[in-house]
């Protein structure tokens, strides 16, 4: 019930963005190559670094399944040993796949205008937000191997645990609740940006962050995620989303510059002029 409830919910949000297909739109996003090579150079560089990170991530053994204990978690995240629901699981994915594509019905308004390059401008910026986030999730996943709350439980049968795989060691951080809340920040904050007179726009924020708590909430549910696994997260998500859409806003200075880095540790720079 709560799933389909919010699921709903998210459906509202072509209409919102429908009901705005008359207004004059005020796009105040921009492509430069000041923008876009560093930060599409650091994309690959994190893919890059993510499918190495993946591969030498070690599978558990059944003598670490066996030895898990749940004393030796925190009391917080303790809360979710005890955790496992399929339904939850399930509702999760669904909720998550809903929610990442519905920043793409800001386009809308703009193909109906005919305004084809603010449109591919809005794609390619929603693309890269969710492409560092999921990235940047991946790689802490591999390289802190911390088991997933279920692995600690009685649920499932230390073969079935083994039959998990990698995929049992990949708790920290959420990749669900990361990508709710990039989509969810990038979704308000650049319609809010695009019609800054709308009536809807607390709705559209209440729309798509409740719909990523509710993510995170069922993650906690399915026993997939730990509490601080789920609010890392939603920290990170939000900044993703957060950080993209300044980045391309319309100034003399960019607000944020993206680049890549190679030394002692490879990654991605950020620098934010305030």
């Amino acid at each position: 019930m709560i799933r389909s409830k919010k699921v709903i919910l998210i459906l509202l949000l072509p209409f919102i963005a429908l009901l705005h297909a008359g207004d004059t739109i005020q796009f105040p996003y921009t492509l430069t190559l000041k923008t876009e090579v560093p930060l599409i150079s650091s994309i690959t560089l994190l893919d890059i670094i993510t499918n190495i990170c993946y591969e030498n991530q070690p599978a558990p053994t059944v003598s670490e399944i066996i030895a898990l204990n749940s004393t030796d978690v925190n009391a917080l995240d303790r809360t979710a040993t005890d955790n496992w629901s399929e339904e939850a699981d399930l509702g999760s994915d669904i909720l998550h796949h809903t929610s990442r594509y519905s920043p793409f019905l800001l386009t809308i308004p703009l193909l109906l205008k005919k305004q084809w390059y603010p449109a591919v401008t809005l794609s390619l910026m929603y693309v890269e937000a969710l492409s560092i986030s999921g990235c940047l999730v991946s790689i802490t996943k591999s390289l802190t191997s911390r088991p997933r709350p279920y692995m600690y439980g009685s649920a499932l049968t230390v073969e079935q645990k083994e039959k998990k795989g990698k995929s049992g060691y990949r708790s920290f951080y959420s990749g669900h609740t990361s990508g709710a809340f990039c989509s969810a920040v990038f979704l308000s904050k650049v319609f809010s940006d695009m019609y800054p007179s709308s009536r809807f726009k607390g709705l559209m924020w209440g729309i798509s962050m409740t719909a990523a708590t509710t993510t995170g909430v069922l993650r906690y549910a399915a026993g997939k995620h730990f509490p601080t696994d789920i609010l890392m997260g939603a920290c990170m998500g939000s900044l993703a989303g957060y950080l993209i859409r300044v980045s391309h806003k319309k100034r003399e200075t960019a607000a944020v510059v993206f680049y890549p880095f190679i030394g002692g540790c490879s990654g991605i720079g950020v620098t934010v002029h305030l």
